[in-house]
């Protein structure tokens, strides 16, 4: 159990509250080295332009070289000539570098062994001082703690962050324990977080077991049956295999109706929510029902409920199953069962054949494929009575996985949650964590 220190005294800072008595305060700034440029962005963009950039001489060192952590990642260099213009943004050996646009607040060091390079415009180096901030605890601050991102988040109003400015970041507070203790801090969460991480990870391979576990329940329960003493016959299709020998195997359309979505002008989608709900793609899908964004009242192509919805566009097969009334846009297409069809086996059977029609999705700028390549989807059906009682095992079955994936996925998140405040309080001075290591 770790303990808090002896003594605490106000850090002069409301939201941070009371730090341990031998801590500083100090902002980030105060850290870094005492020279021009220990703290530098990357070149504008106007600076430096994609047309620039080839794959030979000077390294451009860019954003996921920082969030893989592989400096040897990456093909874009600029020539010796323009390396002259950018020197001042060059990156060296030790530099912390952080990602400063879209996926922001990764860092990394930059290793002894790296080659020449300079910063990406979405980098920014930092140059820290040896003898005040020990390295990996800096790192921790900046990366895996919230002491630093939610100071910026103040900083912006609560708003989301897009990019983080340099008068910004070398301005915010952080807590500085002497170089020993840092050591012992950074030494202490490695471990720890080490073995959180561990089991995050197992529990995160369970869930892929799982996964794997309900697709080959579902599997062959539409293309086998529920009665393994049952002869089986070749199905004609190479993906499919044997099938019962009273089944059928047809395609789609002769079995449901498809309805291909058609979107009206942007300018008549709404935000009432009062107004017909309006799906536009697959971003709009959830788990299993969707989760529409927008309202249109004028929509041309309306779907009923219980209709299976099919994106085809990229990426071509999410499904999802209408709760309501909808209406849908051009990247959706509707399956509506008919008789002989039972819904619940035709969600399952299309979680299965869905695969073979992202085969033959095409397109110049984006993969899609057409409602009649829907509509000719074959599906293994057998007579609507045994339908019923494989639509009646999948839901009763694949609820029980469901429901332990769904156990695991909150341990895995009360297991972030507790790194995270774990690093939290060992950063800010809650634990003493010095005979813990």
């Amino acid at each position: 159990m770790n303990k808090a220190y002896p003594k605490y005294k106000s850090s002069g800072v409301e939201w941070l509250g009371d730090v341990p008595e031998h801590w500083e305060v100090k902002r980030l700034k105060d850290l870094l080295k005492v020279k021009k440029g220990a703290i530098k962005t990357g070149p504008f963009g106007s600076q430096l332009l994609s047309s620039e950039m080839y794959d030979e001489d000077v390294k451009v060192y860019n954003q996921k070289s920082v969030i893989t952590k592989d400096f040897e990642y990456g093909e874009n260099y600029i020539s010796f000539e323009k390396f002259k213009e950018l020197k001042e943004f060059q990156a060296f050996p030790g530099d912390f570098l952080i990602t400063t646009r879209g996926t922001i607040g990764r860092c990394a060091i930059l290793p002894e062994n790296a080659e020449q390079g300079i910063l990406h415009p979405c980098l920014m180096r930092l140059q820290t001082s040896e003898d005040k901030v020990y390295d990996r605890f800096l790192e921790i601050l900046i990366e895996e703690s919230t002491l630093i991102l939610e100071q910026l988040r103040i900083k912006s109003n609560g708003t989301t962050i897009e990019v983080i400015y340099q008068d910004s970041l070398k301005n915010v507070t952080v807590l500085l324990p002497p170089l020993p203790e840092q050591q012992a801090i950074a030494a202490f969460l490695d471990r720890e977080t080490g073995r959180i991480d561990a089991l995050i990870a197992k529990k995160e391979r369970l869930l892929e077991l799982l996964a794997e576990q309900r697709r080959a329940l579902i599997s062959r329960a539409v293309t086998k049956g529920l009665d393994a003493s049952v002869k089986l016959k070749p199905s004609g299709v190479e993906w499919l295999g044997d099938v019962p020998e009273h089944w059928e195997v047809k395609r789609l359309k002769y079995s449901a109706s498809t309805i291909m979505g058609q979107s009206p002008n942007s300018d008549e989608y709404s935000d009432d929510a009062d107004l017909l709900p309006f799906l536009q793609g697959n971003a709009d899908f959830t788990d299993r029902y969707p989760s529409p964004h927008v309202y249109c009242e004028t929509a041309n192509k309306k779907v009923p409920t219980g209709s299976l919805l099919i994106s085809v566009r990229a990426p071509v097969g999410a499904l999802n199953e209408a709760d309501q009334e909808y209406g849908i846009g051009r990247g959706l297409c509707a399956v509506i069962s008919r008789d002989g069809l039972d819904k619940r086996f035709s969600w399952f059977s299309i979680q299965i054949t869905r695969t073979e029609l992202s085969t033959l999705a095409t397109g110049s700028t984006y993969d899609a494929v057409s409602a009649d390549e829907v509509g000719n989807m074959l599906i293994p059906l057998p007579p609507l009575p045994e339908q019923q009682a494989i639509a009646a095992f999948l839901d009763r079955e694949t609820a029980k996985i469901d429901a332990l994936s769904a156990k695991v996925v909150s341990v895995i998140e009360r297991l972030k949650e507790y790194r995270t405040a774990l690093i939290s309080s060992a950063v800010t001075g809650k634990i003493d964590v010095r005979e813990a290591v």
